[in-house]
């Protein structure tokens, strides 16, 4: 029997140690996205899986919302901001485990009366409580993708569903009532809770921005590269894919929220994507999300493109979490 060199089995060695202990995600290429099939976790400790909808009501009013679920624990997390009045509120409702099913051969989700249903690719979401009323069907237009990701340590299923999608329907609160048609965001991931904040413990900048013509999601990871990326979308279309992006700003590197500017420029591939961080959505001690007002440039020979849009981005750094 041949002997394997000693230098082998010693960088073998090295290779698997690092790749156990360095809890990171390399996002390589983008593949198509066939089925949103719900239920990837089970009641191993430690697993959380969530349901994402952004978006714009009103040219003022913004909403998030989040189906999540964890072994035992399920919420539904629904937070309004109205730039103009910059009225801010979240609603938290816990599901009892009774109350919640979950399909695991197509997208439907029931906590308790707050449900996402999809519907002939369309996806009907309803929140029902005592304090308030959010009913809208969401439709999709730009079509996402899942990712070919390479992992060490992490159990990830990243996706960008549906980067871009119309709403309409009706909110309800505060003896208020709004009829709304706008634009929205859509995610489905899940993630093991112990390696997703080993994995994002150096904090992360995510948005995504809606011109025109133009869709872009921005991921940025710190202290982590090989899992950030960018993703723009023109006509509906994926335009480009850019895994570990070289993202160059203008006022240098973003460390801390204390350090973010009002406005942020950012230089990839041929691309400008100048962010306003003027509205600040909501914010805690190591946590702020917020409202954009941006414009994109799309450098091209003998022109360039430039758009005025709108968007939603949040930035965490440093946090403890375990």
């Amino acid at each position: 029997m041949k002997k394997i060199p000693l230098v082998i089995l010693l960088i073998a060695f090295i290779f698997i140690t690092y790749t156990y202990f360095n809890p990171s995600i390399r996002f390589i290429y983008p593949i198509k996205y066939e089925k949103d099939i719900t239920q990837h976790i089970d009641n191993e400790k430690g697993f959380m899986e969530w349901w994402y909808f952004d978006g714009s009501i009103t040219e003022n009013l913004s909403f998030v919302l989040s189906f999540l679920a964890r072994p035992q624990i399920q919420y539904v997390v629904l937070s309004l901001y109205d730039s103009e009045s910059d009225y801010r509120k979240t609603y938290r409702f816990n599901i009892a485990a009774l109350e919640t099913k979950i399909s695991s051969n197509k997208c439907q989700v029931e906590f308790g009366k707050n449900t996402i249903r999809e519907e002939n690719g369309n996806y009907i979401v309803n929140i029902n409580t005592a304090e308030m009323l959010f009913n809208f069907r969401f439709v999709p237009v730009t079509e996402g993708f899942a990712f070919l990701a390479q992992s060490r340590g992490a159990t990830f299923y990243p996706t960008i569903k549906i980067p871009r999608g119309k709403i309409s329907g009706v909110l309800e609160y505060e003896d208020k009532k709004i009829n709304f048609n706008g634009l929205s965001y859509y995610d489905h991931n899940y993630f093991k809770r112990d390696s997703y904040f080993k994995f994002l413990k150096n904090g992360w900048y995510w948005g995504r921005f809606f011109t025109e013509h133009y869709t872009v999601v921005v991921t940025q990871f710190f202290g982590n590269k090989l899992s950030s990326y960018i993703a723009v979308f023109n006509n509906n279309k994926l335009l480009k894919f850019i895994p570990q992006p070289q993202i160059i700003c203008e006022e240098g590197e973003i460390k801390n929220m204390a350090q973010l500017p009002s406005e942020i420029n950012l230089k990839f591939d041929g691309f400008l994507l100048s962010i306003s961080n003027d509205k600040v959505f909501s914010k805690t001690a190591n946590y702020a999300r917020f409202v954009n007002k941006v414009v994109f440039k799309v450098s091209e020979p003998g022109k360039e493109i430039a758009e005025n849009g709108y968007g939603l981005s949040e930035l965490t750094y440093k946090t403890n979490r375990k």
